[in-house]
């Protein structure tokens, strides 16, 4: 966790701001740490290790094996690059949190993970996030309105409720991916 924190420092002093501005905000930080394990599959382009996802929390730190299967999306969401794995080092990922206490300035990262057919793969990745009761907004002093500045969230709310706005989006748009699979398939079923 001292990890996290000291980069929290440093995010917080790129914004301007006080070393532990972005630490407060998060009133109480919790850690979740997962293990995950992706065996290797005979046929890599049918399936996803896990699919594509910001993090909900504040920061999260990832080690990767060399196996490597980490993709990060780049040029506003359109392209996916390959997150190549250096031993020993973690990749940062910022999430939704930071994006809203940065009011955009950080862009959480969009990424998915994906099996190989040679090896299987091992990441283990630690979350941390800020308490249910943590206010999600623009954190003062980064909304320079002399600047042209603006907020771009319209009122505070606390990290339970964009987590639970959050869950409810991503069951939505399952929901109509999962229509619009089936539409095709009825409308085949129609004609015959």
């Amino acid at each position: 966790m001292s990890l996290a924190c000291k980069l929290l420092g440093i995010i917080s002093e790129a914004l301007g701001l006080e070393t532990e501005a972005v630490t407060n905000a998060c009133v109480e930080m919790d850690q979740k740490v997962v293990i995950n394990f992706y065996p290797k599959c005979p046929q890599p382009d049918m399936t996803l290790g896990l699919k594509r996802h910001t993090d909900p929390g504040t920061i999260t730190l990832l080690l990767q094996d060399q196996v490597g299967g980490l993709q990060a999306t780049k040029d506003d969401g359109k392209n996916w690059i390959t997150v190549e794995p250096i031993q020993g080092a973690f990749v940062v990922n910022l999430g939704d949190h930071m994006h809203y206490l940065s009011n955009g300035k950080f862009k959480t990262a969009d990424h998915q993970a994906v099996v190989n057919s040679n090896s299987s793969r091992l990441s283990i990745a630690t979350f941390q996030n800020p308490a249910q009761e943590a206010i999600v907004y623009p954190l003062d002093g980064v909304v320079k309105e002399a600047e042209g500045d603006k907020c771009f969230m319209e009122e505070p709310i606390t990290f339970a409720q964009m987590y639970s706005r959050k869950m409810s989006r991503d069951i939505e748009l399952a929901r109509q991916k999962k229509m619009a699979k089936l539409q095709p398939e009825e409308q085949e079923g129609a004609k015959a």
